[in-house]
């Protein structure tokens, strides 16, 4: 009997034993959490007037278990979990999971990109011209930081399910910049098809270059 009882007090995570004594119990957090590992390198680069240091970091997100049976029935979990994201339910803990997306990514852009002027409205046109530009242009000798900007303003990249019938409007840009490649001057053309942003931001950090 003590034997079943301790075999029933593992599987519950249990509370008490059949000796009596206290078991210990595991400590889950609401659903969404999330435990970050970082590590990087930072190396000084030696300039006369400047402090300047460049360095490299990897991140790693985890999420945390909220249920017990992630570990004793893995495959009901995660079974019931499928399920109630299809009917778009509460995970455990009563919260809604919810992955940030690339039209996400694009609102908060369009709100960074208004407060830079141009008023209201003028963000989401500015976006949707980068995201012209970048698709009249091929991106060349620009290093890892212009082939992750490429990815990220080319909508038909991602996988991710439109939220609203708006975001329709960032391929048809997409397909407008295409278009351009054949154009004497691609930004010309991106300018003239979104009037509501008076100022190019891919300018604020890149140039057009001509390769033979």
């Amino acid at each position: 009997m003590a034997v079943a009882g301790t075999a029933v007090g593992v599987a519950n995570l249990g509370v008490v034993d059949a000796s009596g004594r206290h078991a210990r119990n595991l400590v889950f957090y609401p659903a969404g959490n999330k435990v970050q590992i970082q590590m990087g390198v930072g190396i000084p680069l030696q300039l006369p007037h400047q402090a300047v240091t460049t360095g490299f970091i990897l991140k790693s997100n985890y999420r945390t278990p909220s249920n017990a049976t992630m570990y004793t029935r893995p495959q009901e979990y995660f079974s019931s979990r499928s399920a109630r994201a299809a009917a778009n339910a509460p995970d455990a803990g009563g919260l809604t999971e919810h992955l940030a997306s690339r039209w996400d990514l694009y609102t908060a852009l369009q709100g960074t990109l208004e407060q830079l002027g141009g008023g209201a409205g003028s963000g989401r046109q500015c976006l949707l011209r980068a995201v012209c530009e970048a698709a009249a242009f091929t991106v060349r000798h620009d290093g890892l930081l212009g082939e992750l900007l490429h990815v990220l303003l080319t909508p038909s990249t991602t996988s991710d399910p439109m939220r609203q019938r708006q975001d329709a409007e960032f391929h048809a840009a997409e397909a407008v910049g295409r278009q351009a490649r054949s154009a004497e001057d691609p930004v010309d053309a991106c300018a003239r098809t979104f009037r509501g942003c008076a100022t190019s931001a891919l300018d604020l950090f890149t140039r057009v270059m001509s390769y033979y």
